[in-house]
């Protein structure tokens, strides 16, 4: 209905309005709507061992006393909310190697497709609207025979499952306890820490966590073997 419909319809129903007076009140509401509207997301349903997501963070622990920047790596399934999480000391290409070899090794196979963000790490150049992928990211999906894609750039809500991944896995893992003596003890740590996240029953959205991470398990593609980490440099030898 239009506003004069709407005023028409009050009159024949004997109420004493004015035209003005229904305008500003439906003005009124649409207001108040704007002001409320914001960013809607659904959830989205991802089949067992199709993708997994990858990401990183920083944490501050204490080896042997001293106060040290690690970077956390984060590997979350879509399917299952099952997390995989290892500390490195540097944000480099060997580290996002080595920790995809791990991950691999770790669940003995491997997902269909891998999300990234847009690091340097994955993302060598854009050309035009595309992304050209990193030497690094070409030998390892060619090696483990995954396909990968990248999320749109500020856009967040993409992968926002993966980025609540590593905050809470941070959290979770490294809230109480950040007293370490040396790298090898934190991660045992942070690997049992994972193991009690990924086994949790304490509410209705991890009722079926361990069956749903045992699905994703069961229906991953073979793993081909363990990925060689390392970078070749070429030199001549001068006088």
């Amino acid at each position: 209905m239009l506003k004069k419909h709407i005023h028409q319809f009050l009159l024949s129903q004997r109420y004493t309005i004015s035209y003005a007076t229904v305008c500003s009140y439906i003005k009124n509401i649409e207001s108040y709507k704007e002001k409320k509207k914001g960013e809607a997301f659904i959830r989205l349903f991802y089949e067992p061992g199709c993708i997994a997501k990858f990401d990183w963070g920083e944490v501050l622990l204490f080896i042997d006393g001293v106060k040290t920047k690690f970077y956390l790596v984060v590997f979350t399934f879509g399917h299952s909310n099952g997390r995989y999480a290892y500390l490195f000391r540097h944000q480099n290409t060997l580290a996002f190697m080595e920790s995809h070899r791990n991950f691999f090794r770790d669940i003995h196979d491997v997902p269909a497709m891998m999300i990234y963000d847009n690091m340097r790490v994955v993302v060598k150049s854009f050309v035009g609207g595309d992304k050209k992928p990193t030497e690094a990211l070409m030998k390892i999906s060619g090696f483990y025979g995954f396909r990968y894609r990248f999320c749109n750039i500020r856009i967040g809500w993409e992968k926002r499952h993966v980025e609540r991944s590593v905050e809470y896995v941070r959290r979770k893992a490294f809230c109480l306890t950040d007293h370490f003596s040396d790298i090898r003890s934190a991660q045992e740590y942070l690997n049992w820490m994972r193991m009690q996240v990924n086994n949790e029953q304490g509410s209705l959205s991890t009722a079926k966590k361990s069956s749903c991470l045992e699905a994703n398990l069961s229906s991953l593609k073979p793993l081909p073997g363990n990925l060689g980490c390392f970078k070749v440099y070429e030199y001549i030898v001068d006088k």
